[in-house]
Formats: structure tokens, sequence, C-alpha cells
């Protein structure tokens, strides 16, 4: 009996170092993948935060008061823009958003397809940002999609477990 029992000890721990094996090699191959998509989304995210801290409105009650009011926020959205510009190491929007059509272009059939279609969404909603100036409909979308980026990267075992990888 102790004989049967050491054998399906030794078969249980070779079926388990296989389960890790292969655990760590879907990890070594589908991890950069999703490394590079996180860079580039968290980059997107502190750019269209700070984008989002743009003032678009002034008041006053006398002219001076509105002059003035315009003015201040016009050197607020010139130190927005100059960190937001820094950040996206001096990228427009559309840059922003090719960086993103080229990743999708990369990653595309090596990375979970609700990752593609998300970034495809966002894509588009990054032209439209673009054509109205304005961001605020992109903080928790960029947000929404690191946050779906770091999931799958931390499931890859369980997202690719399918996968053709040893």
């Amino acid at each position: 009996m102790s004989a049967e029992v050491g054998v399906l000890s030794k078969v249980g721990a070779w079926f388990l170092d296989k389960f890790r094996q292969k655990e760590q090699n879907l990890k070594t191959f589908y991890v950069p993948y999703y490394q590079e998509a996180e860079k580039l989304i968290v980059e997107h995210v502190q750019v269209i935060n700070w984008l989002d801290d743009e003032c678009h409105t002034y008041t006053g009650f006398t002219e001076e008061e509105i002059e003035q009011s315009f003015k201040d926020a016009q050197a607020h959205n010139e130190w927005v823009h100059k960190n937001a510009s820094q950040i996206a190491d001096g990228k427009s929007i559309e840059q922003m958003r090719v960086d993103v059509i080229n990743l999708i272009a990369r990653i595309d059939g090596a990375v979970d397809p609700a990752l593609i279609e998300s970034l495809n969404d966002y894509s588009k909603n990054l032209a439209d940002a673009d054509m109205l100036g304005e961001y605020h409909f992109l903080v928790d979308q960029s947000k929404n999609l690191l946050t779906l980026v770091r999931d799958l990267k931390g499931k890859i075992p369980t997202v690719h477990s399918k996968s053709g990888v040893q």
C-alpha cells in the first residue's frame, strides 16, 4: 500500500510540475505583449488626465474680470498642455491614436480579442477627442482599458489556457 501511495505521489508531483511549467511558458510567451500594451496605455492615462484639467470657461461681472479670467484660463491651459506634451514626448492626440493602431497591428492574434476590441474603440474615441478638442470622455475609458490590460496580464494562464504554447 505504501508503494502505491509513493507512486501516486510521484505521478501527482509530475503532473503538478508539468502544469506549473506550462503556466510559466504561457507567461513567458504572452507577458511581453501585455506589457507593451500596458506601457502605452499608462502613458495615455497620464496625458488624458492632464488634458482633462483644461479650463474651458471663464467668468466675471465686469469686462476687466472676464478678461483676467480668460487670461488665467489661457495660462492654466498652457501649463496643462506643456505637462501633457512632456509626458507624451511631444506627440499629438492623432499621433497617440496612430500608436494605438500600430499596437493593435503588433499584438493582434497574440492577446485576448476583448483587448483588441477595446483598443479599436479607444482609437476611434481618440479621433473624436482630437476633432472636438475635448478629452473628458476618454478619462474613464483609458483607465478601464488599463485595468483590462492588467487583469488579462494577471490571468494569462487562464485566458490563454487553450493556446498551443507548451
